[in-house]
């Protein structure tokens, strides 16, 4: 085995290779671009935005100054402060997140996902996994096939929220920010619905929710096949 360090002019691009070894990369301007195939990858300063193909261990990235797209195929990952949009592709692996200024795209096999910051919008899609976001300050599109989805949305102007699961539970907790507001359309198959909150009721049995809150600005729609509906 052999270690390299290697020095480079700070406005360079890199890209970078490895099958069994760590990669670390930090401190450009430029863009970084790595496929590791057993080995950790460490990305700390880049500030041009990166790419990274992963197909084990794990990934730490830390103040991504453009896009960062994230194809892992097992592993965890950890993200912190990306000043562009996030893309995540995961086969498996656990998914920790935070500070994102643009949208975030996450496609998931397995594997648990927690976002703490977002100031765009939100696709989140997995077939099995819990989901927990908070600080979303754009609109969520979120669907689980088994996982529960736990979320806290700033329900103002048009802001579009769409949530359903299949077989997992959705907690969904607001914000009573200024002129906050949205119409409410719950659905469940067999799931039960249970809420706190001064809405205006146009609709309610024991499989559906319809009504308004506050300025009814924003639209929330949930549904579930036998997940229970809390929010």
């Amino acid at each position: 085995w052999i270690d390299y360090t290697i020095e480079v002019p700070v406005s360079y691009r890199v890209s970078a290779s490895t099958t069994s070894g760590e990669v670390r990369i930090s401190n450009i301007n430029g863009r970084a671009d790595v496929d590791a195939t057993s080995g950790e990858v460490v990305l700390r300063g880049i500030g041009a935005g990166a790419l990274t193909n992963m197909t084990s261990r794990g990934l730490e990235a830390s103040d991504i100054g453009g896009d960062f797209t994230i194809n892992a195929t097992s592993g965890n990952v950890t993200v912190d402060n990306v000043r562009g949009k996030l893309m995540i592709s995961g086969t498996s692996g656990d998914f920790g997140v935070s500070r994102i200024d643009r949208d975030v795209e996450v496609d998931l096999t397995s594997g648990d996902f927690v976002l703490e910051g977002c100031s765009g919008n939100v696709v989140f899609r997995a077939a099995s996994g819990d989901a927990t976001m908070t600080e979303v300050n754009g609109s969520v599109d979120a669907s689980s096939s088994s996982g529960d989805i736990t979320v806290m949305i700033t329900p103002v102007s048009d802001r579009n929220f769409a949530f359903s699961s299949s077989s997992g539970d959705i907690d969904i907790s607001y914000l009573p920010a200024n002129n906050y507001g949205f119409k409410l359309d719950i659905s469940t198959s067999s799931g039960s619905i249970e809420g706190d909150m001064p809405i205006k009721v146009s609709r309610v049995d024991r499989r559906r929710l319809q009504g308004v809150v506050g300025t009814g600005s924003a639209r929330v729609v949930v549904e579930t096949a036998s997940g229970d509906v809390t929010i």
